[in-house]
């Protein structure tokens, strides 16, 4: 039974891949077995949209708040900050109930609403879908270019002849845009340049809509309203897919550059989908140890610790996480203590003040005695809080195997913690001969998965050595060309799940 992906419990990065398969005006539908991109319908823009985009604004660089009704309106697209409202009078005031805020219209919600909540750009006239035109194109022996200068032509003559003669083929009202869906703001970070390309793109649309609407309401000549719709159909066009274009969108001033569209940006972040969903560190020493299990690999703890210091928020929240980094901040402080946490005993808090307050009178000589034993009674005031964080930590370790590779081989390992002061990672004798390591001491590359499809790829991959690139299932649909996506969304045909490297999502995380 289909089921479309939204109504389904999905990861950060498959809710992504769908929410910019909405703003190219696509849609995901999947079962246990295949998959579909299918256009989406009138009715699903009015259900997955939250408000109207008018304004090309983003961020007031004065205030650094999001311009109302603009491309990072807070009543559109929700505030970063949980349960805050744009006005003030809410701040960080948890609800049972989502409710708008009576001043300015804010909802109230957690911060899962940033990455949710989608806009839309009311058109004012239609447009045409550039997969549309890579679809046709071929079936009319013309070139992409050739046919798309000829629909310009017609838009600039007599668009009701042009719409006549593309509602001759099947499954193609649907590609006849009188909406755009606009990503959640939270896909749409700022201060990263291939995303406020994006943004730039977005606002010359809505420019160029506000242009042609104005000359709409003043009743203007018929050439020059056909005019403006051929420019409104050439910002479309470089909103979808800028890079293929002939004359691509290369902003103003000195420094022009070929801005990144829709479709370029989510096939760069397919490509990469495995580097976008791990968080990396640097390159480690790589040594034997005989003691260590043919799927286990021994990291230093330190090291440990400050690659999942992303995950120490979810295991603590409110003033507990500051303490949290404040305990990993003295984390060479713990380093007598951390042996005896680990190994389930209640660590001497009279062995670690002497070991802290040595440590203080030599990194802060010219302090008094009375400031130093001031600051390691703070600092032992977080011993349980860095405990209780630690066991947590270590237990979810257990079960998130890590990703080595070294020049073109891959394995995934369980990481067991080293107590002692090496700053190498250790493997096992099998491991050093798979992974092709000829001598101690050369370096490979390690990847923390982040997500849950990333780490279940992970967990496959224990006990396996591959040459194949460890990335995700979605760099089959980065290979696909934008004819073959056209293909797919005007014919509606299915891909079969076996046709990608790993399962799409998993058979018990869909919602029938």
């Amino acid at each position: 039974m289909n089921s479309t992906m939204n109504n389904c419990h999905c990861t950060s990065s498959l809710q992504w891949f769908i929410k910019y398969c909405q703003a190219l005006g696509l849609d995901v539908v999947h079962s246990e077995s295949n998959m579909q991109i299918i256009p989406l319908t009138t009715k699903q823009y009015d259900t997955l949209s939250f408000g109207k985009v008018t304004s090309p604004l983003m961020i007031n660089p004065r205030t650094n708040s999001a311009e109302k009704d603009g491309l990072y309106c807070e009543r559109i697209f929700n505030s970063k900050e949980p349960y805050t409202c744009y006005c003030g009078k809410y701040k960080k005031k948890k609800v049972n109930v989502e409710y708008a805020c009576d001043r300015c219209g804010v909802t109230l919600a957690d911060s899962d609403a940033y990455y949710k909540h989608q806009g839309h750009i009311h058109l004012a006239t239609a447009v045409i879908h550039p997969f549309m035109v890579e679809y046709l194109a071929p079936r009319m022996n013309l070139s992409v270019e050739k046919f798309r200068a000829m629909i310009y032509d017609m838009l600039e003559q007599d668009s009701q002849q042009l719409f006549a003669m593309l509602r001759k083929y099947d499954n193609v009202n649907d590609m006849i845009l009188r909406r755009l869906l606009v990503p959640p703001a939270g896909f749409r970070p700022q201060h990263q340049p291939q995303i406020e390309d994006i943004n730039t793109l977005y606002a010359e649309v809505i420019k160029q809509n506000h242009r042609l609407k104005h000359f709409i309401d003043k009743e203007a000549a018929a050439p020059i309203l056909r005019i403006e719709t051929a420019a409104l159909q050439r910002k479309v066009d470089q909103l979808f897919m800028n890079e293929s274009l002939k004359k691509p969108f290369t902003g103003y001033g000195k420094k022009r550059h070929t801005y990144t569209s829709l479709w370029g940006y989510m096939r760069k972040y397919l490509q990469n989908f495995f580097q976008h969903a791990t968080s990396f560190s640097q390159k480690h020493t790589a040594t034997y140890d005989p003691t260590l299990q043919e799927n286990q690999c021994g990291v230093p703890l330190q090291q440990l610790l400050l690659l999942y210091k992303n995950f120490i928020t979810q295991f603590r929240d409110g003033q507990k996480t500051k303490n949290v980094e404040i305990a990993l901040q003295y984390l060479d402080f713990y380093t007598p203590v951390v042996d005896d946490i680990l190994r389930a005993k209640s660590p001497e808090k009279k062995k670690l003040g002497n070991s802290l307050h040595y440590h203080h009178k030599l990194k802060h000589p010219m302090k008094s005695n009375q400031q130093i034993t001031s600051e390691v009674v703070e600092i032992l005031q977080h011993l349980d809080s860095f405990a209780t964080t630690l066991k947590s930590l270590m237990e979810y370790i257990a079960k998130c195997p890590i990703v080595f590779s070294y020049k073109s081989v891959a394995t995934a390992l369980y990481a067991t913690p080293l107590l002692d002061r090496r700053t190498t990672v250790a493997f096992s004798e099998r491991t050093r001969r798979e992974l092709h390591l000829k001598f101690a001491g050369e370096k490979v590359r390690l990847f923390i998965p982040r997500n849950e499809d990333m780490q279940q790829e992970a967990r496959d991959l224990v006990g396996k050595y591959t040459s194949k690139k460890f990335t995700s299932s979605f760099s089959y649909l980065a290979n696909l060309s934008a004819q073959k996506w056209s293909e797919l969304a005007i014919g509606k045909h299915k891909i079969p799940l076996q046709d990608i490297d790993n399962t799409f999502v998993a058979a018990n995380q869909i919602t029938q």
